[in-house]
């Protein structure tokens, strides 16, 4: 990694940002009518609409690639600036600072900001181990990162990307994974991978703020989602990984937050359905409460709901449609892996062994037997010690919204929670493997983060409006559960130092952004001003240069990225750039990609006619495929049952260079296979 080519990755990062920040800028001060800190909302979700529209217009035609997106970003934003001059009388500066200003005020104020502080240390805590090894959790190995890095190769959005001969992940909907796959194709690698979940957390927590705006519980709301993301289901898996359920719960609070706000201009409504579109195309599992979202919040309008829903609507298909639609191109069902009668309307989709394994929550509830050896443990490990109080809590509150009908905008919130309850009942992933141990069910409780973020934060919202002075005891009990959450020991693995010096940093930067008055700020003068800017800058490409450094010395290269024998093959493909890699077998198989992504990796396997993708049937299938695909190296762990080990031994053109038994490992591919050596 040379400085220049870190230099011309941090330029083609400012070129792609930069534009996009001003196009949503001059946007926002010309249409919206939003103000406060929800204008950063605003802004935020158009700077990431524009650029993610802008790479699904490329990458339908494969021209994905920063020669051709940053020209387009900077094309639009000169356009943007010479056409939508800011309107008269937009929005004053200083209103925006209200969150600053006053947040250390209050008795409130104080739980806000330590929960701040606690939920950032966390994520933080995950982004620097991410750093030190790589990103490890099994999703982004198995799927989300492949994804990315086949976006940034090939500059397209059209094709069904397959990672295992099983096509259950290959049709999830992919806005995150193509937002990791520019930050790919900008810096010639994936080092801000492990960095943008921290931007999502800061957006949500934003968003928490905004909700309880309009009913003054501002500070509150924001302690009751600070709770939902210091989870151990949620914050465990998303700080310093590419996982995507923070992705797709944040545009959803931001909606929310938005919506809240009622009445807005169109344009508004617009923007809260371009958020919306963000959440639904990056995971299906926010289908239902985005839904519910979109159709409940325009009710409030009364005898005009049919124009701000077709606004909702639009915005929504303009940043989460093309996924869906791909789907019912290829396979004529646009939700992918899920089997759909409606009445004469059949949705097929391919046959997929994964998928035909899972199982409802629903299905085995009422199973009494389950409560004390599956649900209970599987709560208790991803809420935390105080679970029952935090469902409780959220259930009571959803209740308290549900029943305020003369408030359209809480109601309208307490039915969204409610849909993202009731759909994550029935989410066929929601109980998968639960009859063999609860670890999954576990693990997949973060599906119900949408219920729980919204319920808690209807909570003080709803007590606020029957009985307003036992809410400083909600606030105080909601803190009281995210700081006895902290004692799960899968938050907090690494020394009690490092913990405190995370705790005692994201303090320090808390307490001088919230505290700094604005009277202060004015004394600077603009020379000043330019020269801390200037070295603050300096500063972030020297921590930026020496970070990115490290990262690639270090990533997948220790025993610490799984087991010892694959260890071996990711250290190994650490040192191999632009080559052909064929995959077969149960790999985590993102480190096959190399340090920089160089690497083109392929699961072997099938196409079907309906769209699945199964495994290699023959020996003669299997040379062929491997000859057609000009690979170099084979990297070979067969799964239960898989004669390709006994289709490999024997062939001249293949030699096992890196073992992990004594008939797998990495293979050199030395020349074309010999179909006739099949026996």
């Amino acid at each position: 990694m040379t400085i220049a080519r870190f230099l011309t990755g941090v330029l083609l990062l400012i070129g792609t940002v930069g534009p996009a920040a001003l196009t949503a800028r001059s946007l926002q001060r010309r249409f919206s009518a939003v103000s406060g800190p929800a204008v950063v909302l605003v802004d935020a979700v158009l700077a990431l609409s524009v650029v993610l529209v802008a790479a699904e217009l490329l990458g339908l035609v494969g021209l994905m690639r920063p020669a051709a997106l940053v020209p387009l970003l900077v094309l639009v934003a000169l356009i943007s600036v010479r056409v939508w001059r800011p309107a008269v009388g937009s929005a004053a500066p200083a209103e925006r600072a209200q969150l600053s200003l006053g947040l250390l005020r209050q008795p409130a104020s104080l739980a806000a900001a330590a929960a701040v502080v606690i939920v950032c240390a966390q994520w933080l805590l995950g982004t620097i181990s991410a750093y030190d090894t790589g990103m490890l959790s099994y999703d982004t190995l198995w799927y989300h990162m492949p994804f990315a890095a086949d976006f940034a190769q090939t500059g397209s959005v059209t094709k069904v990307f397959f990672t295992q001969p099983d096509p259950l992940t290959a049709y999830y909907p992919a806005n995150s994974e193509l937002l990791h796959g520019v930050l790919i194709g900008l810096l010639g690698g994936d080092a801000a991978s492990p960095s943008l979940n921290l931007l999502w957390l800061l957006l949500a927590l934003l968003a928490a703020w905004c909700i309880g705006q309009p009913w003054g519980r501002q500070r509150e709301t924001l302690v009751a989602v600070a709770l939902a993301l210091s989870l151990p289901a949620l914050a465990t898996g998303q700080g310093g990984h590419a996982a995507n359920d923070i992705v797709g719960l944040t545009p959803l609070l931001v909606a929310a937050a938005l919506l809240a706000r009622q009445p807005l201009a169109r344009f508004d409504l617009g923007v809260a359905g371009l958020a919306l579109g963000l959440a639904v195309g990056t995971k299906v599992t926010v289908l239902v409460p985005a839904t519910a979202l979109l159709v409940i919040a325009p009710l409030g309008y009364r005898r005009r709901a049919a124009r701000p829903l077709g606004l909702l609507v639009g915005g929504t298909l303009v940043t989460g449609g093309w996924w869906y639609l791909r789907n019912l191109i290829d396979i004529h069902d646009p939700f992918g892996i899920v089997h759909l009668h409606l009445g004469p309307l059949k949705l097929g989709a391919p046959a997929s062994p994964l998928a035909s394994t899972q199982s409802a929550v629903a299905s085995y509830i009422g199973h009494s037997s389950l409560w004390s050896s599956r649900f209970i443990p599987g709560l208790h490990s991803a809420l935390g010690v105080g679970w029952p109080v935090l469902l409780v809590l959220a259930i009571t509150a959803t209740g308290a919204g549900l029943a305020a009908i003369r408030d359209p905008r809480l109601c309208a919130l307490a039915l969204t929670a409610a849909a993202a309850g009731l759909s994550y009942l029935l989410l066929p992933t929601g109980a998968t493997g639960l009859l063999q141990g609860y670890a999954l069910f576990a693990t997949n409780l973060r599906y119900l983060m949408p219920a729980l973020a919204l319920g808690l934060a209807l909570g003080p919202i709803a007590l606020g409006r029957l009985r307003p002075r036992l809410v400083p005891a909600l606030t105080v009990l909601m803190l009281a559960l995210l700081v006895a959450t902290q004692l799960s020991d899968s938050l907090w693995r690494a020394g009690l130092a490092r913990h405190a010096a995370y705790l005692l940093v994201c303090a320090a930067v808390v307490v001088v952004l919230l505290s700094a008055p604005a009277a202060a700020r004015r004394l600077v003068t603009r020379r000043a001003t330019v020269t801390v800017l200037a070295v603050g800058v300096l500063a972030v490409l020297v921590v930026g240069w020496a970070v990115e450094h490290r990262y690639y010395d270090r990533r997948y290269e220790g025993t610490a990225t799984t087991s010892l024998p694959f260890g071996s093959v990711y250290r190994w493909a650490q040192t191999v750039a632009r080559k052909r890699i064929a995959d077969y077998g149960d790999w985590e198989q993102y480190p096959l990609y190399g340090k920089r992504d160089a690497n083109v990796v392929r699961y072997l396997g099938q196409k079907e006619r309906d769209g699945g993708y199964a495994p290699i049937a023959t020996c003669a299938a299997w040379k062929q495929i491997l000859n057609r695909g000009r690979y170099q190296y084979l990297v070979l762990e067969p799964t239960a049952g898989s004669p390709a080990e006994a289709w490999t031994a024997g062939d001249p053109a293949l030699s096992l260079i890196v073992p992990t038994g004594p008939h797998d490992g990495v293979f050199a591919i030395h020349g074309r296979l010999n179909p006739a050596l099949c026996g």
